[in-house]
């Protein structure tokens, strides 16, 4: 048998493999006999560490021995330049050089000279990928002092460079907690939106990310391991409940911006457990779940449309 396999090797023919990880072309060709040669490609574009290119081509008849050589994306990142303090011409060269593209410039009235860089977005150090584009706020000059300002934009920014942009707008800062799948301390949401005219001293609703943690208000603790149903809390309240959740998106959607809220019998109005972007593969599964008191209606949206809602128990 042994001697046959030799004498007349078997034929395999190869199927694209575009779009597919090494991890699954190496699932495909085990048994075959094939020499597999990686190499590394750039390609925004397409999802990285998927196949971009592969020699022989698709449909091609391999035996075993052959080299199949694989060209692996892997998106190429750099880091912003410090660009404040810098002119916007000196600025732009700068993010050229860098290999990064001028995004939107916004300019307000502070005390550095005109057309000097104050910041930008993402901030210096940050890690972004090549030809990505990258704004800045500018200095507009001193100038005479004016009613209004111009709401930058704010999301994707740390905490921290948040309340720089909105003490040199003049502009007041509230910032409160959302759990979310963006980085801790990151901005997901704003209100208003960039770019409002506000009158200087205005506040700003600035929504930052934390870590999932969720409560229940007024009511007692919940405990890890308990029952689905706690003992009744003795105040006339339903008695807690762990309601277990699990939410993922289907391919096409990956990568959309989520919100989810909750609403139970223990609070009056909807709060948000999960908001911010959602990478490929990403999943809403808190351990142990979410502590709930009476009949629970959750809604899910996605890039601001309702996606599904569903209420536990259901309704009779």
């Amino acid at each position: 048998m042994a001697v046959q396999r030799y004498l007349n090797p078997p034929e395999y023919t190869l199927p694209d493999f575009s779009g597919k990880t090494a991890t699954e072309v190496l699932e495909t060709v085990r048994g075959w006999g094939l020499r597999l040669e990686f190499a590394e490609g750039s390609d925004l574009t397409r999802p990285e560490d998927t196949v971009l290119e592969q020699t022989p081509e698709p449909g091609s008849q391999v035996k075993p021995g052959r080299k199949l050589a694989l060209t692996i994306n892997k998106h190429k990142r750099g880091t912003v330049p410090t660009l404040s303090g810098r002119s916007l011409e000196d600025a732009r060269k700068a993010l050229q050089e860098a290999g990064y593209a001028l995004g939107s410039v916004v300019r307000i009235n502070a005390p550095a000279l005109e057309g000097t860089v104050l910041t930008s977005r993402p901030a210096a150090g940050s890690a972004l990928a090549a030809g990505k584009p990258v704004g800045l706020l500018v200095s507009a000059g001193p100038g005479s002092p004016r009613p209004e300002t111009v709401l930058p934009d704010l999301v994707g920014l740390s905490q921290d460079d948040a309340k720089y942009l909105l003490d040199v707008a003049e502009l007041k800062a509230n910032f409160r907690s959302v759990v979310s799948g963006a980085p801790q301390g990151q901005v997901v949401r704003q209100e208003p939106a960039a770019g409002t005219l506000l009158p200087r001293g205005a506040g700003v609703n600035v929504y930052v990310s934390s870590q999932p943690e969720a409560t229940v208000p007024d009511g007692p603790p919940f405990a890890q391991g308990v029952p689905e149903l706690l003992q009744p809390s003795g105040t006339g309240q339903p008695a807690v409940r762990n309601l277990q959740l699990s939410l993922t998106l289907p391919p096409e959607l990956e990568g959309s911006e989520v919100r989810i809220t909750l609403q139970d019998e223990a609070r009056l109005e909807p709060v948000v457990i999960f908001e911010g972007p959602t990478a490929p593969g990403w999943k809403f599964e808190p351990p142990g779940g979410v502590p709930v008191q009476g009949r629970a209606t959750v809604r899910w949206f996605v890039n601001g449309q309702l996606y599904q809602e569903f209420t536990d128990p259901p309704q009779p």
